[in-house]
């Protein structure tokens, strides 16, 4: 999807975790004035089975694009009960669809007191494919910009390098058993055009294709590495 100039600006949908009993929403529009305040259940009966799923994850028994919906569909039901599912639906319909808008999807778990939930990967989220509404994946629908967010956030310390030592970048191309290659050729050539500019400060590492988590961990030993 393209967006005109003046599309500069997004509409917010932002869900609020606080405690495992309730999810509330705040939706605000280009100019953050607020459009609504619904809220619906947390459905903790669905963690038993992500933790599951994570678990299979964990032991390398996670491989088709079958699990990976499965776990996505079940990350987005945990924090959507049926109301809010079709309050988030009508939302990305307007504001994608109708206003041409960007939708900023903001989640904010108190990770203080919810810990374990703060952990869970909210990026994978994805429409119940049940609920016949389309396909939508909230953390790589090119009209939603997903993004975690708390009210007292504090930013990671910068990385320190040593002197004349370069930040070493590595391309890790994710190949699911059931699905085709990844195009990952785009990234590749703009992060080489970088590292032309940059070529004292950067370097890029050989790309890791069909990554593996044993790849990756042996990867991230080498220090200031960024995957």
């Amino acid at each position: 999807m393209t967006f005109t100039p003046e599309a500069n600006r997004y509409y917010t949908y932002r869900i609020e975790v606080t405690n495992r009993q309730q999810v509330q929403i705040r939706k605000l529009d280009s100019v953050q004035n607020t459009q609504g305040e619904p809220s619906g259940n947390f459905q903790r009966d669905k963690l038993e089975e992500i933790n599951s799923l994570l678990k299979a994850i964990g032991e390398g028994e996670f491989t088709s694009a079958k699990q990976s919906r499965q776990l996505g569909e079940c990350l987005f039901n945990t924090l959507f009960d049926s109301v809010l599912r079709q309050d988030f639906f009508n939302t990305y319909q307007k504001v994608a669809r109708q206003d041409k808008q960007l939708l900023r999807v903001e989640l904010d778990i108190n990770e203080s007191l919810l810990p374990d939930l703060a952990a869970l990967p909210w990026e994978f989220m994805k429409l119940p494919d049940s609920a016949n509404l389309g396909t939508i994946w909230l953390g790589t629908d090119p009209n939603i910009a997903f993004s975690r967010r708390r009210a007292q956030w504090h930013s990671a310390p910068p990385i320190q390098l040593l002197p004349k030592e370069k930040l070493r970048i590595a391309l890790a191309i994710a190949a699911p058993d059931d699905l085709g290659p990844v195009a990952y050729e785009k990234v590749t050539e703009l992060l080489e055009k970088l590292i032309q500019k940059e070529s004292e400060r950067i370097e890029l590492l050989p790309i890791i294709n069909n990554a593996t988590s044993e790849a990756i961990d042996k990867l991230m030993e080498k220090q200031g590495v960024v995957a």
